[in-house]
């Protein structure tokens, strides 16, 4: 019983489905956005463990380095001192500095020593004598 001038009724036919496709929608974007700063997040972590491991296999390098020179004791005149100090890491270090240590002029190289790190962490060192700043004045 519909009168002329009667009030329409208050949800009209279809309105709960699109306030349901609205509501679908604005949680979709919540959730894609959720899920781009998780992401984002993952790689952040993943990015700082690789710079503190390789911060840590830095340090681990020098330190094994800084050891083996103190192993080490100069006693012949300035200029022979780079050849003394190849012969000294060649004959009193660890079998595996020797294999890896080269030298070329004023250059020396330890290249590709295994660190007690994770695999595939290795330690190289290069060393290079200047003959100028031995020079008298």
């Amino acid at each position: 019983m519909n009168r002329k001038g009667s009030v329409p009724p208050q949800n009209p036919p279809g309105s709960a489905l699109v306030l349901s496709l609205i509501f679908i929608a604005i949680f979709s974007a919540l959730a894609a956005a959720l899920h781009t700063v998780a992401g984002s997040n993952l790689q952040l972590a993943e990015n700082y463990r690789r710079a503190a491991t390789s911060r840590c296999s830095a340090e681990s390098g020098l330190e094994v380095m800084r050891y083996w020179l103190s192993q080490v004791v100069l006693t012949g005149a300035p200029e022979e001192r780079f050849n003394e100090l190849e012969a000294t890491l060649r004959s009193q270090c660890p079998a595996n500095l020797a294999d890896h240590l080269t030298r070329d002029g004023a250059t020396m190289r330890i290249t590709d020593v295994p660190l007690l790190m994770p695999a595939g962490f290795v330690s190289r060192t290069v060393m290079q004598y200047d003959p100028s700043s031995y020079a008298e004045p």
